[in-house]
């Protein structure tokens, strides 16, 4: 019986299951979101809230603990990520830094797939994409503008 153990097995052994929660991390921070199965998409979430909640109390204890799970990149990236949220928010979140959206099964196994991403990014992407696509329309009419007269002036 499984009494008072906490999370999911995953069907992987401790120190590969911890390695395998740290590399998804790892990918998290570095992509903003990842798609991986729903399982460990759920325990990532867990593990990852966890951090985010500790890292606003920004202190030598905190980096610390930090460094239990990541490596020293990882834990500027994290702690800069947080500033972003204390910035955005004004108060101190316990959870809620990422999100967990359904995708269809895997072709070849069936298995539940989901897409786990950082909230406040997956907005700011979605800003960065529009902001680009009228800069491209705004830089395109100047170039078709000069091409036009270009050719006019040659004939």
């Amino acid at each position: 019986m499984r009494h008072r153990i906490k999370g999911k097995i995953l069907g992987l052994k401790k120190n590969k299951r911890k390695a395998l929660i740290k590399s998804l991390i790892r990918s998290l921070l570095h992509f903003k979101r990842i798609k991986t199965t729903k399982a460990k998409a759920k325990e990532v979430k867990k593990v990852f809230d966890r951090l985010m909640a500790k890292s606003q109390h920004q202190s030598l204890a905190t980096i610390r603990y930090l460094r239990k799970t990541l490596n020293k990149e990882d834990v500027f990236k994290i702690i800069t990520l947080a500033k972003k949220y204390n910035n955005n928010n004004n108060n101190n979140k316990i959870g809620g830094y990422t999100r967990i959206l359904n995708l269809k099964p895997r072709i070849k196994d069936g298995a539940k797939m989901a897409l786990l991403e950082i909230i406040n990014f997956a907005q700011e992407d979605k800003k960065t994409e529009e902001k680009k696509a009228n800069q491209n329309q705004s830089e395109e009419k100047p170039k078709e503008i000069t091409q036009n007269i270009i050719k006019n002036n040659i004939k």
